[in-house]
């Protein structure tokens, strides 16, 4: 819905803003089917902050202030810290606009930030910043080995592209080439940290899906639409975009609908998984499910490891697994193997 709303205040199109928000749809659920009831606010996040790029877009092009929709991005980014490319793109618009107009409302959600953090340091301690700047491991090859994954967005980036360029002078291919260029930075600048995959991604599919739509409503500046008609260039760019989903060796999504045996898979595994966190509920303290804490979830037992600290604290040398087991053990927690109890539903637990 925010996509389609972004194009039609962009490009004064409904329908091509329909067509760029279903591509994102389809493009997620062939991609991001992790993140469906995933532990992990990033979805949520991400509609918080097309809210306010809506609501951005229309009060700019009506030349009303943009405080308001800047302060609902600093929302969003407590929500979640790393949607980086809206609030990024919206300010670097503004300044390279009027930067002395500009000046006002990114100073005082500037200010807002700070007092946001200010006012998190008050309320949970100094502990908040020791973990919101926790030990990561970083690498050019952890970089390299997620680039392939953008093969998903290039056809979008190409022919959103070859339609940018011949209608570089308007409005809505502009704002959508700031966007689409600070959400691949902000993708590839995430993706040298150790643990950062699909979700780095998301603003970028965000900003191509608007950038689609904004294709699609005036692709009369296009040579091909010129040549061939409108409505065959739409339709060739529908026809390529669906084509690009089809032939792929990933179609969950349509195998969920279409295939008892697959969606008979997921008995099978709800069955063991649900067989592990019986067993889990039976050690007595605290436990922690390695690999798997959604186990210990369904076990009624409270979160008491961050296995992605722990992971990074190895993997920048800060701590030594001699060092972790011994933290387990001095707390009295249980280390439980999640991955083999999820498919062995046997009581396999290590003692403290």
């Amino acid at each position: 819905m925010e996509i389609t709303l972004a194009v039609r205040i962009l490009a004064g199109s409904f329908s091509a803003g329909v067509v760029g928000g279903m591509w994102f749809v389809a493009l997620m659920a062939h991609n991001a089917a992790l993140y469906v009831g995933a532990n992990d606010p990033q979805i949520a996040g991400q509609a918080i902050m097309g809210a306010a790029l809506v609501w951005f877009l229309a009060r700019e092009k009506a030349g009303r202030s943009a405080l308001p929709p800047l302060l609902l991005m600093v929302l969003a980014g407590f929500w979640k810290h790393n949607i980086i490319a809206i609030p990024a793109a919206a300010v670097l618009w503004l300044c390279l606009r009027d930067w002395r107009s500009a000046a006002r409302p990114v100073l005082i959600s500037g200010g807002a930030a700070a007092a946001g953090l200010a006012l998190c340091g008050a309320v949970f301690g100094p502990q908040f910043f020791a973990n919101l700047l926790t030990a990561r491991a970083y690498s050019v090859g952890h970089l390299v080995s997620q680039l392939g994954h953008l093969q998903w967005l290039a056809l979008a980036a190409i022919l959103w592209g070859s339609w940018a360029w011949f209608d570089r002078a308007s409005y809505a291919a502009r704002f959508t080439a700031l966007h689409s260029a600070v959400a691949l930075a902000s993708c590839l600048t995430q993706w040298l940290g150790d643990g950062v995959f699909g979700n780095a991604e998301f603003d970028l599919t965000i900003a191509l899906a608007i950038g689609l739509g904004a294709t699609l409503a005036r692709i009369a500046a296009s040579p091909i639409a010129a040549a061939i008609g409108l409505n065959r260039s739409r339709v060739m760019v529908v026809v390529a975009l669906a084509l690009r989903l089809v032939l792929s060796g990933r179609q969950e999504s349509a195998q969920v609908l279409l295939d008892p045996q697959f969606r008979a898979r997921y008995a099978t595994a709800a069955a063991a998984m649900t067989a592990a966190a019986v067993s889990v509920s039976k050690i007595p303290g605290a436990v922690y499910c390695m690999k798997n804490n959604l186990i210990c979830r369904a076990a009624g037992k409270s979160f008491v490891v961050d296995d992605f600290k722990t992971d990074q604290l190895l993997a920048t040398g800060k701590a030594t697994e001699a060092d972790l087991s011994a933290m387990f053990q001095n707390r009295g927690i249980t280390v439980v193997e999640g991955a083999s109890l999820t498919y062995a539903a046997a009581p396999l637990w290590q003692t403290p």
